[in-house]
């Protein structure tokens, strides 16, 4: 068998809602932040993009997980965005 350098995260392969809920029952947060950088801190998420951006990075995407996308909108748009300019 040939060896597969990068295996995609399980979600990817999750075709339903119940699949997803039955394999979260097994993920730990540090498990979460081992993979994606996680924070209620507004200043933690600025001094991050700061050190992606000096990295040489053109584009930043930013990804929200959540039900409520509004007040992630206005949160970063507000005290985020502005600290990188």
């Amino acid at each position: 068998m040939a060896h597969q350098p990068y295996a995609p995260p399980l979600p990817w392969d999750l075709e339903t809602v119940e699949a997803f809920d039955e394999a979260a029952r097994f993920v730990r947060p540090e498990d979460v932040r081992d993979g994606v950088l996680v924070s209620a801190d507004l200043e933690q998420h600025a001094a991050w993009l700061q050190d992606l951006a000096s990295l040489g990075f053109e584009r930043i995407y930013l990804h929200h997980v959540g039900q409520e996308l509004e007040p992630f909108i206005d949160a970063f748009g507000e005290r985020v965005l502005p600290a990188l300019a």
